[in-house]
C-alpha cells in the first residue's frame, strides 16, 4: 500500500469530517493534512504560536514575504501570470485569531489594518477577511439593519448553465425593510446539526468557507406568521458571486420549514456585486408557482465602515 512518511493514507487514519475541518478552518496544506489529520489540537497549537509571534503589522509582513510561515500563508502562481508568486493568508480563521490575539479586538486597530490592506490587489483578500471578522462581531452586538431589495434579470442568462443575475440594486427608502436585533448569543453550527430554530441566536457554520451563508438569524416579527431567516453573505468584492446550491440546500434543512429566507449581501458602502442563481436550483417545488424574486429573495445591507469599526456602546 502507498504510504506517506511511513504512515498510511489519510483515509485510513481519520474521517472525511476531520479532514474537512482541518482544511476549512486552517487552510492546511496537503502535506499538513497527512501529518496532522489525526492531531488537530497539535496543529492548532502550532498555528496559535505562529500568530502570537506576529506584530500588529503582521498581516502585511506575511504577505510581503518577510515571514516564511507555511502555517499562516500559502504561496502559489498568480492566476493571470503563472511565472510570478502570489501569497495569501491561509484562512479567515487565521485573520480572526490575529485580530483577537494581537489586536486584542480593538476595532480602531482593525480599521487601520483594513484600510491599509484594501489598497493593494495583493493584500485585498486579507482586508476582506478583516471585514468579515468585524462584521460577525457587529451583527452580534445588537444592531439596526436596513435591507434593500436586489432584483434579478427578467429572464435567465447564459448559454450552457442558465442563471438569474441579481444586479438591480433598489436604493429606495419606500422598499426598505428594517430589523433591530438585541445582543445575540453566538452558536457554532456543525455539519451534523439537525436544526437551527431558536430566536436570539447568531448561527455561524463551523467552517469559515461555507458556501452561500456566513451566518444567519431567525426573526419573528409576528407570532401569527412564519419566522424570517436573515442569511448573511459578507463581501467587499464587487465581482460576481454564486449562490451555491449545496449550501442553500443545507441551510434550508436547518431552518424552520415554513420560514421565509432572506438572502442578505452585506457589504461596505459602495460595493454591489452581481449574484448568480442557477435555474436548476429553482425547481418547480421550490418555486411553488411564484416568481423568481418572490421565491428567492435577495437583499442588500450596506454598512458604513465608520459605523462598522466603531465600538458598540455597552
Amino acid at each position: 500500500m502507498l504510504t506517506f512518511p511511513s504512515r498510511p493514507l489519510i483515509s485510513t487514519l481519520t474521517s472525511e469530517e476531520e479532514l474537512w475541518y482541518l482544511h476549512a478552518m486552517y487552510g492546511a496544506s496537503l502535506r499538513d493534512l497527512f501529518l496532522y489529520a489525526d492531531r488537530q489540537d497539535a496543529y492548532n497549537k502550532i498555528v496559535t504560536s505562529e500568530i502570537n509571534q506576529l506584530s500588529p503589522n503582521g498581516l502585511t509582513e506575511l504577505l510581503s514575504a518577510i515571514s516564511n510561515s507555511h502555517y499562516l500563508v500559502t504561496t502559489g502562481p498568480l492566476p493571470n501570470d503563472r511565472t510570478r508568486a502570489e501569497r495569501k493568508i491561509s484562512s479567515p480563521y487565521i485573520v480572526g485569531e490575529f485580530c483577537r490575539l494581537i489586536l486584542r479586538n480593538r476595532v480602531e486597530m482593525m480599521k487601520d489594518r483594513y484600510n491599509k490592506l484594501r489598497t493593494a490587489p495583493a493584500t485585498f483578500p486579507a482586508a476582506g477577511m478583516i471585514f468579515k471578522y468585524r462584521a460577525h462581531q457587529f451583527l452580534q452586538e445588537g444592531r439596526t439593519l436596513d435591507l434593500f431589495p436586489i432584483l434579478p434579470s427578467p429572464q435567465p442568462q447564459g448559454e450552457t448553465r442558465l442563471r438569474y443575475v441579481y444586479n438591480k440594486y433598489i436604493d429606495d427608502v419606500r422598499r426598505r425593510q428594517r430589523f433591530t436585533f438585541p445582543r445575540l448569543e453566538v452558536r457554532i453550527v456543525t455539519k451534523d446539526a439537525q436544526h437551527t430554530h431558536e430566536l436570539g441566536v447568531y448561527y455561524r457554520p463551523q467552517g469559515p468557507n461555507f458556501p452561500s451563508a456566513d451566518s444567519w438569524v431567525l426573526v419573528q416579527l409576528n407570532p401569527q406568521e412564519p419566522p424570517i431567516v436573515l442569511a448573511f453573505q459578507m463581501t467587499i468584492n464587487a465581482k460576481e458571486h454564486d449562490a451555491e446550491k449545496s449550501g442553500l440546500d443545507w441551510l434550508g434543512g436547518l431552518v424552520p420549514r415554513d420560514a421565509h429566507v432572506y438572502h442578505v449581501i452585506l457589504t461596505p458602502e459602495v460595493v454591489g456585486p452581481d449574484i448568480n442563481v442557477l435555474t436548476d436550483q429553482l425547481t418547480a417545488g421550490f418555486m411553488g408557482g411564484r416568481g423568481v424574486n418572490v421565491a428567492f429573495q435577495l437583499f442588500h445591507c450596506r454598512v458604513d465602515t465608520v459605523d462598522l469599526f466603531k465600538p458598540h456602546p455597552v
